[in-house]
């Protein structure tokens, strides 16, 4: 029987609200996440052939106003040899009036008022992975990163003792535009038995500010001009046998 493709498709449903203890990030303390129901679609081409391409949508409704959730992600696959191959993967995410911990605010000398904020979050995750076996022995493999992610803050928001929210005047500004690039390429020489040699070349860049009026190229364009940090290591594992060691010396 010949495949041509793959398919998988969920719902999911919270029918009763659920209680978050991690986000409000204050032991005995938590947050009444909403209900809310999802769906979602995974594609894939047939994985025996030389190009594959592969695709997962996932939607989330939450039962407040205008909140949901959308991530997508799509990434072909090209086997050009039984030597080398690549693949590259884009992910996207967007949380539409999402909720989530922000500060804490001293209210009297004992006690401070947990905020939470109302935000909108949009995230950009691209791949690119590339492997070439010289011999069955001897690798190289690249892999380049670039993740940025965007929060824009509308309004905070006061967590009560029930897990609901409550207006405050708090102000703020939490908005955030991070950045986080990598490159790894590792270099693999197993000279014998267990044992191997390893290159190891990593390059990376941060950038964290507060603008959002950026969208994702012009982000791009901008990143490259802060600092660049490079690391080059080598590394060995060499196995040693135990038991013929002392066999040897018996």
């Amino acid at each position: 029987t010949k495949k041509f493709w793959e398919m998988n498709a969920w719902v999911s449903m919270e029918p009763w609200a659920t209680f978050d203890y991690f986000e409000p990030r204050t032991v005995g303390r938590f947050y009444r996440y909403p209900t809310n129901r999802g769906v979602g679609l995974f594609l894939s081409t047939d994985s025996r052939k030389e190009v594959l391409l592969k695709t997962n949508i996932r939607l989330r409704f939450l039962d407040e106003e205008d909140r949901n959730t959308f991530r997508f992600s799509i990434g072909p696959r090209w086997r050009v040899s039984d030597q080398l191959n690549f693949s590259f993967n884009t992910a996207v995410n967007f949380f539409s009036n999402d909720v989530g911990f922000v500060n804490k605010v001293s209210k009297n000398a004992d006690e401070k008022d947990i905020i939470f904020g109302i935000r909108d979050i949009s995230t950009v995750e691209n791949s690119l992975f590339a492997a070439y076996n010289f011999t069955p022995t001897m690798s190289l493999t690249f892999r380049m990163r670039h993740y940025w992610s965007k929060v824009s803050y509308d309004k905070f928001a006061m967590l009560n003792l029930n897990g609901t929210l409550d207006p405050t005047d708090y102000k703020g500004n939490h908005n955030a535009n991070f950045n986080a690039f990598n490159i790894d390429m590792i270099y693999r020489w197993r000279f014998a038995p267990g044992s191997d040699l390893y290159v190891v070349w990593k390059n990376s860049i941060l950038e964290n500010q507060q603008r959002t009026d950026l969208d994702y190229w012009s982000n791009l364009d901008g990143l490259f001009e802060n600092p660049q940090r490079n690391i080059i290591s080598l590394k060995m594992i060499y196995f040693l046998d135990y038991n013929s060691i002392f066999s040897h010396n018996s």
